[in-house]
């Protein structure tokens, strides 16, 4: 594909268009996809889906770790403030004197 300058064309302009052609040239044409190509991606993929179902079979039948103690010392953290947080949410609603402070 060439591109051609008009007759009045500008030297910038000539020398710009002269440029896209040399790129144009030296960019690199990609053969359209046969059949054998088209075959051999989807074997690939076939073969990458079962890939993924094997482990993902292997990985479920894996035991769950035990949380460590540091987990379980936030488990519990996080339990106890939003056990807090519901009693002083439900002081505030009972209008208790005092309020949340109360409790």
């Amino acid at each position: 594909m060439t591109i051609i300058a008009g007759p009045k064309a500008t030297p910038a302009v000539q020398r710009f268009v002269l440029n896209l052609n040399t790129l144009l040239a030296q960019t690199p044409s990609v053969e359209p996809a046969r059949a054998g190509t088209k075959r051999r991606a989807a074997r690939e993929k076939a073969q990458q889906a079962g890939w993924f179902e094997r482990m993902g079979s292997a990985l479920a039948k894996k035991p769950k770790a035990k949380p460590t103690r540091q987990v379980r010392r936030a488990m519990s953290r996080t339990a106890a403030k939003s056990k807090l947080a519901a009693r002083k949410k439900q002081a505030m609603l009972d209008s208790v004197p005092g309020g949340s402070a109360v409790v």
